[in-house]
């Protein structure tokens, strides 16, 4: 997992020195958000949690991790689970990716090669998408319940806090894609993989996306 060089000082920033802390009156189901680290709650932060984000050909992803009672904690929990669910639903467009190379084609279409070719492309898939799953920016809110109002599910407690990721996923670079490809299947024992390997090597590389 990535976070920013300024990203990661502005949440030091925010902790060490009590900074980037906005005053807010925003009325919430259970109480009212007292504090926010923005001056306004950012659009993305309303936005669906259970799929990418896409403009274009960017794709995000939105995570929230809500009525946490220590902030320092829910944030690093936060982004953690933020890149890890990112996986499932970021692996489909590498799955794509992966499927444009005609080489492929065969290995995948039959029975005996395709699951080995799964396997080896799975791999890939995890190193590829702990370099291009960054985090982009984090946003939180503190709550303090209205006793008046619904009971929270955090019994005792007079605050919480809910804590908003986003994640970025850099392009797809295709050379390195390729160059990936063609490493990992000369590296197997399956004398098929090892000629498509070997035809990818020697295939002109893509250019960048």
């Amino acid at each position: 997992m990535k976070i920013a060089p300024s990203l990661a000082r502005f949440i030091l920033l925010c902790f060490s020195l009590g900074a980037c802390a906005y005053v807010s009156s925003d009325l919430r189901p259970d109480g009212i958000v007292v504090e926010r680290n923005k001056q306004s709650r950012p659009a993305w932060a309303d936005a669906p949690t259970e799929r990418l984000l896409t403009s274009g050909s960017e794709y995000r992803f939105h995570y929230a991790l809500l009525k946490s009672r220590d902030l320092p904690i829910a944030v690093k929990q936060s982004q953690t689970r933020a890149i890890e669910q990112s996986y499932e639903l970021w692996k489909p467009q590498f799955d794509q990716e992966v499927g444009t190379f005609s080489q492929l084609k065969k290995l995948q279409a039959s029975a005996r090669t395709s699951k080995e070719l799964q396997a080896v492309t799975d791999r890939i898939a995890r190193r590829l998408h702990s370099e291009v799953a960054q985090i982009e920016d984090i946003y939180f809110e503190r709550i303090r319940i209205d006793s008046q109002k619904n009971p929270t599910d955090l019994e005792g407690v007079s605050e919480y806090f809910d804590v908003h990721t986003l994640v970025q996923f850099l392009p797809f670079d295709q050379e390195k894609l390729q160059k990936d490809l063609s490493a990992a299947l000369l590296a197997s024992s399956v004398g098929e993989l090892k000629k498509v390997g070997r035809d990818l090597s020697t295939t002109p590389k893509r250019k960048k996306k």
